[in-house]
């Protein structure tokens, strides 16, 4: 995968979900995952091959370059679990006009498959818009099957709900599916292909689609 496409990916996976912006720009230093050598040496953990790094990008929507400003990253945290971190915050006439917009969504993340894969345990938002707060907090119990939410403050009314998980399924969170797709997660990362990727149900809606463009349909476009 090339750094131009890096960008791409940050965005499609992590705010497809959650932003209402488009990508235009991004400015970012990708590290690709290097597996090694087959023998002796076995391949890092998920959580190995990403502990540390940090992506700062730029959005841009419609005519305007410069939309919002935002930073990525992943740390371990004191238990063994892995904390990431995505904060956007809106900059330039737009950021004026929604009162500088500020977007912080924090996960905790568990290793499973011998460090084959991200499960979110839970992941926390918070969004400042117009000197109003508002937060939410989703966790998930496998051992249950149960996906439970919370959101208040912000002016608005309090709300929480619960779903279940089906057995042999996963519910990932934007920034869990944002280091799973890079890891490989969902099957190899080729131009050309869909993924399917299980997301926190919303309105009857659990599914993040992505397809990667080819060459020729990027040029096309």
């Amino acid at each position: 995968m090339t750094k131009r496409r890096a960008p791409l990916i940050i965005f499609l996976v992590v705010l497809s979900v959650y932003a209402a912006f488009d990508v235009s720009t991004s400015e970012v230093v990708f590290t690709p995952i290097d597996a090694g050598p087959a023998e002796p040496r076995k391949r890092a953990t998920i959580g190995e091959t990403f502990e540390g790094e940090r992506f700062t990008y730029k959005i841009g929507f419609w005519i305007f370059d410069d939309v919002a400003t935002g930073s990525i990253g992943l740390e371990k945290g004191p238990d063994g679990d892995y904390i990431a971190t995505l904060t956007a915050r809106t900059t330039g006439v737009v950021g004026w006009l929604l009162r500088y917009r500020k977007d912080t969504y924090t996960a905790r993340l568990e290793m499973i498959n011998n460090g084959e894969r991200f499960i979110t345990k839970t992941f926390e938002k918070r969004i400042e818009f117009r000197g109003k707060v508002r937060r939410g907090i989703t966790k998930l119990d496998y051992e249950k099957r149960l996906l439970t939410w919370r959101s208040w403050g912000g002016g608005k009314e309090e709300k929480s709900g619960k779903d279940e998980i089906p057995e042999g399924v996963y519910f990932d969170g934007p920034l869990t599916a944002f280091y799973n797709f890079r890891y490989g997660v969902y099957g190899p990362i080729e131009e050309g292909r869909n993924y399917n990727i299980k997301t926190f149900p919303k309105k009857g809606v659990s599914d993040i689609f992505l397809r990667i463009a080819t060459d020729e349909e990027m040029k096309r476009r």
